[in-house]
């Protein structure tokens, strides 16, 4: 069927209209810039129904799903902040994350992610992590048997790391409110577990006895956000649709770390990915 689409002026009077054709039996993803069909520009504060829907050839059914307005020409919107914990409107952009008390075991960090995202493909994600091994990393990680390069890296024996894990929660509350819980991800008997999600570097590799697999490009156990919602849980299927901006965490494991020592990784990155 053949499909109106226009917008209603606050004076009643009906703007410039387009036909769309749309596909029978099938989803069609559109994107349509106000300027395709407003030729006075000045009018864009005075309209009071952005988008109506009407058959243009007789009676036909046809269904409209996630509209989104999007404030930007350019596609995706794709913004990263680094705040300090509680700074909900990000005030200040610290320029690293640190643990301020490291002194035992699993510990979340000083600062949050601040992610704000939309984008008009219909399959794309977001992903996490880091890549230690990297000629640009500093320190570097240097290999031991098939260890792990994930995490913060000893600045001076560069064979021993600091685990690091992630959790996402929706912007719909203040920070201080959805700060999860330091706990150790693995730890089924406490309940602040399952929001915890470790991180996994570039190379990371298959390693049957920690339960761990390779890192895979845009694989979910790496995938913060994607075009279904937040990754809010361990399962591969924890995913749920939550609007921007998002808040990431980051929390360390300095149980095992050596004293006096200094961890760290030049190398965590935050990716959007189109399938």
């Amino acid at each position: 069927p053949f499909v109106k689409l226009g917008i209603t002026h606050q004076t009643g009077i009906a703007m410039p209209e387009l036909a769309l054709n749309v596909p029978v039996n099938q989803w069609v993803h559109r994107r349509i810039k106000f300027t395709d069909y407003i030729l006075n520009e000045s009018l864009m504060g005075a309209i009071v129904n952005p988008f109506l829907f009407t058959s243009y050839n007789g009676a036909n059914t046809f269904y409209i799903d996630n509209v989104r307005y999007v404030d930007s020409a350019t596609s995706p919107i794709f913004s990263v902040r680094l705040c300090n914990m509680g700074d909900t409107a990000c005030v200040t952009s610290p320029p690293e994350i640190t643990w301020s008390n490291s002194a035992s075991s699993w510990r979340v960090a000083d600062q949050y992610i601040q992610l704000t995202l939309d984008s008009d493909s219909t399959l794309w994600g977001v992903q996490i992590y880091t890549n230690n091994r990297a000629g640009s990393a500093n320190p570097q990680y240097i290999v031991n048997g098939s260890s792990n390069p994930v995490g913060l890296v000893n600045t001076t024996q560069r064979r021993l790391t600091v685990p690091l894990a992630w959790s996402i929660k929706a912007g719909t509350q203040p920070v201080a409110a959805v700060t999860p819980t330091a706990a150790e991800p693995n730890n089924g008997a406490d309940l602040n577990s399952f929001q915890w999600i470790y991180m996994k570097d570039a190379l990371t590799p298959n390693i049957p006895q920690d339960n761990t697999t390779a890192f895979v490009p845009g694989e979910l156990p790496v995938t913060v956000k994607n075009n279904v919602g937040i990754h809010y849980g361990q399962q591969n299927t924890d995913f749920g649709a939550e609007t921007p901006p998002n808040y990431i965490f980051l929390e360390a494991d300095f149980g095992k770390a050596l004293a006096q020592h200094t961890y760290r990784t030049n190398t965590l990155t935050l990716e959007f990915f189109n399938l």
